[in-house]
């Protein structure tokens, strides 16, 4: 009886060590290669705070006007505008990034995901499928 309790509990300690190889990932690389990442971006307009607006003089049947004073960044910028302007005035757009579409590679299969924040080399596989782990930046700080 003793042999064959050594014998379950050997044949139990190899199943599960071959169970837990294939949980490990033995079975393959847990993390897909990154063959390329390209940024999605987006176009949106770009406003600046008014810090003070005056009328400007007008000449001879000339149309009314505005003096601006405006901040963008450190610097405080000038302009005549036709227009009372309000709190904020649109100078312009800026493009701003909104995530990557990535082509990656595990194994045999090839995929595109599209990922919050910029990818490294690799990026994780869990059940087949790549997933993104990192939480995204937040827009705005």
């Amino acid at each position: 009886m003793n042999r064959n309790a050594t014998a379950a509990f050997a044949l139990l300690l190899a199943a599960m060590a071959t169970l837990g190889v294939w949980k490990v990932g033995w079975n393959g690389p847990l993390y897909a290669r990154v063959l390329s990442a390209t940024p999605v971006m987006v176009r949106e307009p770009r406003y600046v705070d008014v810090v003070s607006a005056v009328p400007a003089s007008r000449g001879e049947g000339g149309a009314p006007a505005w003096d601006v004073s405006y901040r963008d960044g450190p610097r405080v910028v000038h302009a005549r505008l036709p227009e009372e302007p309000g709190d904020q005035i649109r100078v312009g757009e800026q493009r701003r990034v909104i995530g990557y579409d990535v082509v990656w590679r595990w194994r045999d299969r090839t995929g595109v995901a599209r990922l919050g924040s910029r990818p490294g080399k690799h990026l994780p596989v869990v059940d087949g499928a790549v997933v993104e782990t990192r939480r995204p930046k937040p827009l705005s700080s």
